[in-house]
């Protein structure tokens, strides 16, 4: 006897690995198995809409699949049969009207990010002030304002304080922050429930605002020109709208909005409309501040030692320069250790290799040249002969990949070539891995050399 229940996680296993993870978090995760019976398999969906798209796109394939796993002859063809769960549209249009009447109050602002207890060095001093100017004049001054740079620099941070601060002028603003993927996941949302009153609601939410603080847009590139409905198109209107009314646009991503797949011009040419700043890792004695800041919000008497050895030590970004101070003052509570350079060492041990073992741009180029036995002067320089381009074509992708370098460093390390130069070798190198199996495992070697 079939059991419907793990039929379905089967088919839904196999299915996760042939489709994009967008796609399959939109239209086949919601999706519920209630019953088999007479060789067909049931299976719930939340909206016309959704029934209509999966049985367009996906139907087919899932017999498929059924019937390999089941191994039955054609006689014997297992259906799919996509019912519509009525209470699934009436719960919800209960959600979304809770959800109208509580949007006033809902900011997901974290009141922690403050401009007072930001600390400001050279990396990121310009990215303050350009957010201290709009807080006093949203919508006015650096309007969209694009925040970008590595993770854990302290973007969130300033998105945030700017929102406290423009809500402390004034309380009746409407402020918004949110990433890119609940932008994404609330209008498919609003689709699945099929009636456009539901998208209409997403729309009034977003396009009425005064401040929209969006982070991590380069998550777009996942979900623009995917085919998961015309989220690209809801944005660039809701961008527009906003604009037009002289409302306040704040955007972070971790590269410039040329380096984002999937960006349209329209939208590209949006983004650089205003004004793009970057933020950098900290230097030494910004990492220090940063310390003794947490040192004294905690209360905790941290000698300058301790706090130095800390600060030289880790380096790559300040989310990792909190987490192992938290950790050594957890330590220190936990033990009722006193925090000594001995404890600090012993404890951060681990995190200390892991930094001093780290990838380097140096060592990367220097793998590729080995493996292909590729000079380095060659790797760098001009020659054009197929061996020595498909090398620097790796080294540029593996730079991307592995260090997530911007485009202007990886090009200035070879020459100083051009981004669009880069970008197109990058590209080359993931085409090819998707399409030559047996290139994407001489990669795989290559990144395993890397970290030896």
């Amino acid at each position: 006897m079939v059991d419907p229940i793990v039929l379905w996680e089967k088919i839904i296993k196999i299915l996760k690995y042939q489709i994009d993870e967008v796609e399959f978090n939109t239209y086949i995760k919601p999706l519920n198995v209630h019953e088999y019976k007479d060789n067909t398999l049931y299976v719930w969906v939340e909206s016309t809409f959704m029934k209509e798209k999966v049985e367009q796109r996906y139907k087919l394939n899932m017999m498929e699949i059924i019937n390999d796993i089941l191994m039955m002859e054609a006689s014997q063809r297992i259906n799919i049969i996509f019912e519509l769960k009525q209470a699934a549209e009436e719960k919800f249009e209960n959600y979304i009207s809770v959800m109208d009447t509580q949007k006033k109050l809902i900011n997901n602002l974290n009141q922690r990010y403050r401009f007072e207890n930001f600390v400001v060095g050279k990396g990121n001093e310009l990215a303050n002030a350009a957010c201290i100017a709009i807080s006093q004049n949203p919508g006015i001054v650096y309007n969209p304002l694009l925040i970008y740079g590595g993770s854990g620099l302290g973007k969130t941070h300033l998105m945030h304080a700017v929102g406290n601060a423009i809500l402390d002028k004034d309380p009746n603003k409407k402020v918004l922050y949110c990433t890119s993927e609940n932008f994404n996941n609330e209008f498919i949302n609003s689709l699945r429930a099929g009636q456009f009153a539901n998208v209409q609601n997403f729309r009034d939410k977003f396009r009425t605002l005064d401040v929209l603080l969006i982070d991590d847009i380069q998550f777009f590139e996942k979900v623009f020109g995917q085919g998961t409905g015309s989220v690209e198109e809801e944005f660039f209107h809701t961008f527009n709208t906003l604009q037009e009314l002289g409302k306040q646009i704040i955007m972070s991503s971790d590269r410039l909005p040329r380096e984002i797949r999937n960006l349209s011009k329209r939208i590209e040419s949006r983004f650089d409309s205003g004004l793009s700043v970057d933020v950098q890792k900290p230097d030494y004695e910004t990492r220090l501040a940063i310390l003794k800041n947490i040192a004294d919000s905690k209360s905790v008497i941290i000698s300058d030692e301790v706090l130095e050895f800390i600060s030289s030590s880790i380096s790559s970004n300040i989310r990792e320069l909190e987490g192992a101070l938290t950790r050594v003052i957890a330590r220190s509570t936990l033990l009722r250790k006193a925090i000594t350079l001995q404890l600090v060492q012993e404890d951060l041990a681990d995190l200390l290799k892991k930094q001093q073992s780290k990838i380097t741009a140096n060592k990367i180029i220097t793998t590729v040249s080995g493996y292909y036995s590729i000079p380095l002067d060659e790797m760098k320089g001009k020659k054009r002969q197929q061996e020595i381009t498909n090398a620097r074509q790796i080294a540029m992708f593996l730079l991307k990949d592995q260090l997530d370098l911007n485009l202007t460093t990886i090009g200035g390390l070879f020459g100083g070539r051009d981004h669009s130069t880069v970008i197109s070798s990058i590209r080359k190198i993931e085409t090819r891995m998707k399409e030559e199996i047996v290139f994407k495992k001489e990669i795989d070697n290559i990144k395993q050399k890397i970290v030896e």
